[in-house]
This record gives C-alpha cells, sequence and structure tokens, in this order.
C-alpha cells in the first residue's frame, strides 16, 4: 500500500450502514423467534459483529498500482478533481471510456494528507 488513510467515524456515511445493519440484524432475530432454542438465529448477531469489524478496520487506501479503495476502485490516474468539504473530499473521475463523470464522497480524518497524495500520483487534478 502507498497510503492509508483514516476515515471520519463521525460521518453518517461510516456509521449509517453499521447502524442499520445492527437494527435489521436485531430485528431479523427477534423475528425468527428469540426462544426458540434454534442455535443458527445466534449466526446474525455473530454477522453483524463480522461486518462491524470490517466497516471499522477497512480504512481508504491507495494500492501500489495507483487504485483508490474503500468507496469503490478508482484509478487515480482518472481523477478529474477534488471537491473539498467540511468533513471530507469528493473525488469526481471519468469512467475508464471517458464518457461519465462520477463522484464519490470520501468522509476523512486527515483532508490534506488525502488531496496532497493524490496530487503526488496525478498532478493533473484540479482542486475546487
Amino acid at each position: 500500500m502507498k497510503a492509508t488513510f483514516k476515515k471520519d467515524y463521525s460521518h453518517w456515511t461510516v456509521w449509517l450502514p453499521v447502524t442499520v445493519y445492527f437494527l435489521a440484524a436485531i430485528g431479523a432475530f427477534i423475528v425468527m423467534g428469540m426462544g426458540s432454542g434454534d442455535y443458527y438465529l445466534l449466526m446474525i448477531p455473530a454477522a453483524f459483529v463480522l461486518y462491524f469489524v470490517a466497516m471499522i478496520r477497512n480504512p481508504f487506501h491507495v494500492t501500489d498500482d495507483n487504485k483508490l479503495t474503500g468507496n469503490g476502485l478508482i484509478d487515480v490516474e482518472l481523477i478529474n478533481r477534488l471537491e473539498r468539504k467540511h468533513k471530507g473530499v469528493t473525488v469526481y473521475y471519468l469512467w475508464p471510456n471517458g464518457k461519465a463523470e462520477q463522484k464519490r464522497f470520501f468522509p476523512l480524518k486527515d483532508i490534506d494528507t488525502f488531496i496532497s497524495t493524490l496530487l503526488e500520483i496525478n498532478p493533473n487534478i484540479k482542486l475546487n
């Protein structure tokens, strides 16, 4: 890995999926019959724990082949511009065929390091 960036856990895009999954797991546990004695029902909270650990331990990465991961897979060479927000950065990039511009939001702890790392790899990125 070339670089690792910590997520900003106070931003809703990080904690909302975990919360929704947690509530769905508890709801399924109750609906399927908590007192029925079926031990396979314990797999639901176990799945939540594994999902929660995966969400927390999966920071954003720039890989050795210049791919930005953690919120999809984006080739850094295809990034057009960056837009700095209050708690993160919106990355605008082109599809590999160059037809449509897409965007993804990255809630980050250290925004400046993220931007400078991407600019080192691709100096053609514009800042907004």
